[in-house]
């Protein structure tokens, strides 16, 4: 795992959101509406009105809607390798390190935030260190 990709992870989280959006946006905005009329299946056999709602085939390979999809499955892709990577690191002050770090909240805290939280007389500089060097190893 590089820590460019670690880096990437908020990113890639918030940008699925806002790509489901527009795609969302997208397929309400192509959608069809109509009415139609029917009897019941059995007796008394009265009439009903229904709506029928639908989307049409707007998905050929170069489509917008279809270049969101690309877009918003490789950012899905990153958001699970990393939590994937992240889940399986045994060391546990790593661990935490990492989903602190990399993870949590909307900007990456600092070193010594992480080591006051993490405790254990570690210091900013030692988790930052053992961090990159799991990083390196792995």
């Amino acid at each position: 795992m590089k820590k460019e990709l670690l880096k990437q992870y908020r990113f890639c989280k918030k940008r699925v959101k806002e790509l489901d959006a527009e795609i969302e946006r997208i397929k309400q905005q192509n959608s069809v509406q109509d009415v139609v009329q029917g009897s019941q299946k059995d007796f008394p056999y009265i009439m009903r009105t229904r709506k029928v709602n639908g989307c049409p085939d707007i998905c050929d390979d170069n489509s917008e809607i279809n270049q969101l999809y690309n877009e918003c499955n490789k950012c899905k892709q990153i958001v699970k390798d990393v939590v994937v990577f992240i889940n399986n690191v045994d060391d546990n002050i790593i661990r935490c390190a990492l989903i602190m770090r990399f993870m949590e909240g909307n900007t990456p805290p600092k070193w010594d935030k992480i080591a006051l939280k993490i405790g254990g007389g570690n210091t900013a500089d030692s988790i930052r260190m053992a961090v990159a060097r799991y990083i390196e190893k792995s």
